[in-house]
């Protein structure tokens, strides 16, 4: 039995680590010898009436002397009305639920944080105390009866992950633990982000000092929005629930050990915005002011990023299922960020590829602005304007005053705006009222205007770095692969196809140094577009690609041709307003 199921946690969670050292996958182990003790450790009580669904905190420490992870249970929380009850499915022996809420603070974020031994600011409760690294939900339901308010720009959400905490759920072989809001929540209330990790909730959310590690999400479902349900996507609960966005982390960087940030094993479902950001940008940064003087941060804005540790060891955003997403399934702004296995499926389309010039949503966003040497690796996309996308200059976050000091580059865009908008987009209070869909449109504005802002300042500002696109099957999407003021891109061995109003499968716009090889392009009306504005790089750019052609291998530099299969295309390249040094074969 315990054999059986090392291998079956080894096939899941250690794929593409052949390259670890001894140290490496050591304390790659220690996060996942936690599930082979999940299936050792239930019993038959653990199966009984009057079992809970809990949040246990759990003590780790390593022996030297047997080198393995002791798994020592401190607490568990759980609702009031099952204190006293057994914790369903859990580790290593049965666990009595003996805490709830407190202070306030709801009993799963409660155990959060007594383990990061942290309040909302992010402040110590008990000097000398030390972190408690894991919090295990155990199956069934996880209700979020009341929104946890937090600074911009979390906004109201469910659940706050500390800095060096691992949030860890049920292994989908053994049941589901599920986070949803509960039956009794306001539905006319949109909760902003079921699960954030940063340093801390209010205070000083935005401090790029106060970075986080070790950050893990694991095995666990989110309930989003049912109200326009979307039949292809699994239906977690009866009733409309509110949930713009699933898991949002930001300014996390590898620890010491080199241990990155892991989102791996989830379920989201139906989902306002997006499913997994990582990484927030907030541009428009006043750089007149003293502090920002010759600070090319502040002039382009504040980058707050997710980054791995590079080589062997990235930030690994893996193995996910994400069904209906109104923005994006998957977005990162950050460096050496693996994106491997996702399924991401009935993505939402704001652009038909006819009635307007650009679109808004994504499967998934390998970079936007500061981002470098992030993967895409293998993974199924459905639906979005653009099926994998990298735009250096796309800024994820805007304020609302950003919102009114650009009204009129809006309205000009959007006309209609001035009338159903008639007082602006900003109420008395100060808060943004756009209606969904509305704002979307508004922040595409918002990023234009952004990304020549950033061009204005430096010539390189906002370009995308070393991107890989390799191995994915992409569907549905008007554009199937979109690259945007990025140097050095590589898209290769994707199957990349049309459905219906599509424009482009590969789209280069003002990228330079990049490649596309090896790739099956099928019934497009344009299988690969080049453009761009001569001799400007950086100023909407001019795209220098070697496009269809196989870059050489290391230690060589022999060319050789793509191999792009393209079957059904109406023009398989196109290359207009591109400048020169396109190479096609």
């Amino acid at each position: 039995m315990l054999l059986i199921v090392t291998r079956f946690v080894c096939s899941v969670f250690f794929v593409n680590m052949n390259n670890l050292n001894a140290v490496d996958f050591l304390m790659k182990f220690r996060i996942y010898t936690l599930f082979i003790f999940f299936v050792l450790g239930v019993s038959g009580g653990a199966f009984a009436g009057g079992t809970a669904t809990c949040a246990v905190v759990y003590d780790y420490g390593w022996d030297n002397t047997t080198t393995h992870w002791l798994t020592n249970p401190v607490r568990a929380y759980c609702a009031v009305e099952d204190i006293g009850k057994i914790c369903d499915i859990h580790v290593s022996q049965n666990i009595n639920c003996t805490k709830s809420d407190e202070g306030g603070v709801p009993w799963y974020q409660a155990a959060i944080d007594y383990a990061a031994n942290k309040n909302g600011s992010g402040a110590l409760v008990e000097p000398g105390r030390r972190q408690y690294p894991v919090v295990a939900l155990t199956r069934g339901v996880v209700n979020v009866k009341y929104p946890i308010e937090a600074d911009w720009p979390l906004g109201k959400i469910g659940i706050h992950l500390q800095g060096g905490v691992q949030l860890i759920g049920v292994p989908a072989q053994f049941g589901t633990t599920l986070v949803k809001l509960d039956k009794s929540w306001n539905r006319n209330d949109l909760l902003n982000h079921m699960i954030v990790s940063s340093a801390s909730r209010v205070g000083d959310v935005l401090n790029p000092g106060r970075k986080i590690n070790s950050v893990v999400i694991d095995s666990i479902a989110i309930s989003g929005s049912l109200e326009d349900a979307i039949p292809g996507c699994k239906v977690f609960d009866d009733r409309h629930s509110h949930v713009k966005n699933g898991v949002f982390v930001f300014n996390a960087e590898a620890d010491q050990f080199g241990l990155s940030l892991n989102v791996t094993n989830l379920i989201l479902q139906q989902l306002k915005g997006n499913a997994i950001e990582l990484g927030f940008y907030s541009p428009f940064v006043d750089s007149g002011k003293a502090s920002c003087t010759n600070d090319m941060l502040c002039k382009q804005g504040l980058i707050l990023d997710v980054s791995g540790k590079g080589g062997s060891d990235p930030a690994y955003v893996a193995y996910n299922n994400i069904c209906g997403v109104g923005y994006g399934g998957i977005t990162i702004i950050g460096k050496n960020v693996k994106v491997e296995g996702n399924s991401i499926l009935h993505v939402a389309k704001t652009w038909d590829g006819e009635n307007k010039s650009v679109g808004s949503t994504m499967g998934i966003s390998i970079g936007f602005v500061g981002s470098s040497s992030n993967y895409v690796i293998n993974n199924v996309i459905e639906g979005g304007d653009y099926g994998v996308g990298s735009d250096g200059s796309f800024p994820v976050f805007i304020m609302p005053e950003y919102y009114k000091k650009y009204w009129s580059a809006i309205t000009e865009v959007h006309p209609e705006f001035s009338i159903k908008y008639p007082n602006g987009p900003v109420d008395s209070s100060g808060k943004a009222y756009l209606k969904p869909m509305d704002d979307i449109l508004a922040n595409q504005v918002l990023m234009d205007v952004a990304s020549k802002r950033a061009a204005q300042v430096d010539d390189r500002v906002g370009f995308v770095i070393y991107p890989v696109i390799q191995g994915n099957r992409i569907t549905n999407s008007t554009v199937g692969v979109s690259l945007f003021k990025v140097d050095g891109a590589k898209i290769s061995n994707n199957v990349i196809n049309s459905t219906s109003k599509s424009k482009f499968g590969i789209l280069f716009d003002s990228a330079v140094n990049s490649f596309a090889y090896d790739n099956r392009i099928n019934w497009w009306p344009v299988g690969v577009y080049v453009t761009g504005m001569p001799y400007q790089v950086s100023k909407w750019g001019s795209s220098y690609n070697g496009i269809g052609i196989k870059p050489p291998l290391e230690g060589s530099n022999q060319w050789a041709y793509p191999g792009n299969i393209f079957q059904g295309n109406i023009r398989n390249v196109v290359i207009e307003k591109a400048g020169s040094g396109n190479n096609i074969h």
